[in-house]
């Protein structure tokens, strides 16, 4: 009988030893997996980072062109301004020239000096030379002189 107890006794310890390695084989199993989970976790995570990252990048590239385009395009509006205020000026002096001219010659009764025609076409061109002296585009300035031209005309 105390060789039925010994073998008892043995028996009981090796289910005991065999769960414990179960439990902790079960553990560490799982912590395994846990650390395989969070791993990829974790890199699909910094793959999402790295792309925002990236897009933040992208996004702040094309934040600072746009803003060198606006500083480019302002810089040149202003430039158009002046040139136009320096066209104004000079179309101004050249039609009050124009006009001391006339107020001076003594237009005959008969109506036979020149022409109101002739007269605004030499104003005209005046201006148009002035204005090309300015260096302007002549878009630009068909663009900006187009209003001014119908009231020549009339």
């Amino acid at each position: 009988m105390g060789t039925d107890r010994r073998c008892r006794a043995w028996a009981i310890r090796l289910v005991f030893s065999i769960k414990e390695h179960s439990i902790y084989t079960f553990q560490a199993t799982r912590t395994c997996i846990r650390n395989i989970v969070d791993h990829s976790y974790m890199e699909h995570l910094d793959a999402i980072a790295k792309r925002l990252s990236a897009e933040a990048d992208s996004a702040d590239a094309e934040v600072d062109e746009l803003l060198a385009k606006l500083t480019t395009t302002h810089a040149h509006t202003r430039r158009l301004r002046k040139q136009i205020a320096h066209a104004t000026l000079n179309a101004d002096k050249i039609m009050y020239n124009e006009m001391e001219q006339i107020d001076a010659e003594e237009l005959p009764a008969d109506n036979s000096g020149p022409s109101a025609v002739s007269i605004d076409q030499a104003v005209a061109t005046s201006l148009v030379a002035s204005l090309l002296a300015l260096d302007f585009n002549v878009e630009d300035l068909l663009r900006t002189l187009q209003g001014f031209s119908y009231s020549l005309a009339s």
